[in-house]
């Protein structure tokens, strides 16, 4: 690249929840739609829900619909990664014992729905797996316990990928904070928490959530130690950023307006592109990332 040059941009992603990875599923306007809208951002990957919600589980049931939008989208150059897990079916008690059967159904549901489909262009890309146990009430008191109970169950996914024989990429969900558990024992080693999870997986997506790019506490600063962890052993790592109206202020880009979020982005690519396993962005979600680009409060 010649000095001066710009960078081209990082591929990104964004996670596509229940409600609107419905209406797409149900209206083929919806879906071209938001088809339009991802591609005037550069948005390349979806990640869509694909798993039960309000009594209608449509990938086992209507399968099809998911066949129908994939083989749409793939036509128009995007990719597809089914989503899991979700605060409606309260996933984070997936890891306890008792809900484990929930869990493996969960991604079996996917691995048999690309076994049945025929057509390789109407198939999943990949899963992104959001379970976040450190939403359990008990996760201070018992976070020894429930860290090998989250990387017990990542395991066992990947175990149910690799006897599937098929190929697609399959990461969690992360919060970067994840490298500050030290100590993590596990199949009798001891190991950061973070390190655990990136081996395990075939690539992470870490919840990088700062509004701002460089500094201390911010996008740059809080993904060293996952990047520097992955470009050892060779596997990518995505950078998500929020844009959802919450608190603390600093961890999204709500109300910030777009271009703010763009210059922020460009920033952080510039310096996270020295590491060959920074993979892009991931952005969250489509509802509220559409109302930050269009202006809306």
């Amino acid at each position: 690249m010649a000095s001066g040059s710009p960078l081209a941009a990082a591929p990104r992603a964004i996670w596509i929840w229940e409600n609107d990875s419905f209406h797409m599923l149900d209206n083929i306007d919806a879906q071209r739609e938001v088809e339009t809208f991802l591609n005037q951002q550069h948005i390349s990957t979806m990640y869509l829900y694909a798993d039960e919600f309000q009594g209608r589980n449509i990938l086992v049931n209507e399968p099809e619909k998911y066949r129908k939008l994939i083989a749409g989208a793939h036509a128009r150059g995007f990719k597809v990664f089914a989503l899991l897990g979700s605060t409606y079916l309260r996933t984070q008690e997936y890891i306890l014992p008792e809900k484990r059967p929930a869990a493996l159904q969960m991604f079996a549901n996917v691995l048999d729905f690309n076994k049945k489909t025929l057509d390789p262009l109407s198939r999943f890309d990949g899963i992104n797996i959001d379970i976040e146990p450190y939403i359990l009430d008990d996760w201070a008191s018992s976070r020894p316990l429930r860290g090998q109970q989250y990387l017990d169950l990542s395991a066992a996914f990947m175990r149910m990928k690799a006897a599937s024989g098929l190929d697609l990429l399959v990461g969690p969900a992360m919060p970067f904070w994840y490298g500050g558990i030290e100590d993590v024992e596990w199949q009798n080693q001891h190991r950061k928490l973070n390190e655990w999870v990136q081996d395990i997986y075939d690539y992470v997506a870490i919840m990088d959530y700062r509004n701002k790019a460089e500094g201390s506490d911010s996008i740059i600063s809080l993904a060293q130690d996952n990047l520097d962890y992955a470009d050892k052993i060779g596997k990518k790592v995505l950078i998500g950023v929020e844009t959802i109206n919450t608190t603390p202020v600093k961890v999204t880009f709500y109300g910030k307006g777009n271009k703010y979020f763009e210059a922020q982005l460009a920033l952080a690519q510039s310096a996270l592109s020295q590491h060959r396993s920074f993979g892009g962005f991931v952005i969250h979600h489509l509802k509220s990332y559409r109302s930050l680009v269009e202006g809306k409060k």
